[in-house]
């Protein structure tokens, strides 16, 4: 199991999209849907179909956030959704990868979770793994420092209460 972290857009405009419809959703507005896509090679094409101006490390980097939220992250994987204006929400992903129009065009790439908690405090993780949380990426996972023990013993803890 894994945990995953995922944005809410540059100003936390899918965060209460999110919450609100139990998902987590990437936003590469262009890009089709690639449930058929099977491997990471098929995901770049798509991409590259999609964004024709896009270039070297951009490629490489959307591809990989594609091909995790696709592929790599599993239902039972916990996911950590900063929030712009408070804390932290903590949820398990419980579904696959899908792709939905009925959200908006910034909210096409989903998969389906359990929201935990949806307001948790920043205070309570060490720093090292805020700075995982803060990531630049859109979807990304968060592995240093055995992260996702810690994260576990913080989510277990805060259900118990």
């Amino acid at each position: 199991m894994a945990v995953w972290v995922i944005k809410g857009g540059e100003f936390g405009e899918r965060e209460q999209r999110m919450l609100d419809n139990n998902l987590i959703a990437c936003s590469w507005n262009k890009l089709p849907d690639i449930s058929d896509c099977r491997t990471r090679d098929e995901i770049t094409k798509a991409y590259r179909d999609a964004y024709p101006n896009a270039e070297g490390r951009t490629i490489t980097s959307h591809v990989a956030q594609l091909n995790a939220f696709r592929h790599t992250a599993v239902p039972d994987d916990l996911v950590v959704l900063p929030l712009k204006k408070k804390g932290l929400a903590i949820g398990v992903i419980t579904g696959d990868y899908t792709y939905s129009t009925n959200l908006g065009n910034d909210f096409n790439h989903t998969r389906s979770v359990n929201w935990l908690h949806k307001n948790v405090s920043r205070d309570i993780f060490d720093q090292d793994i805020l700075y995982s949380f803060g990531s630049f990426l859109g979807f990304c996972q968060v592995r240093r420092n055995d992260a996702e023990r810690r994260i576990r013993k913080i989510v277990e803890a805060l259900t118990a209460d």
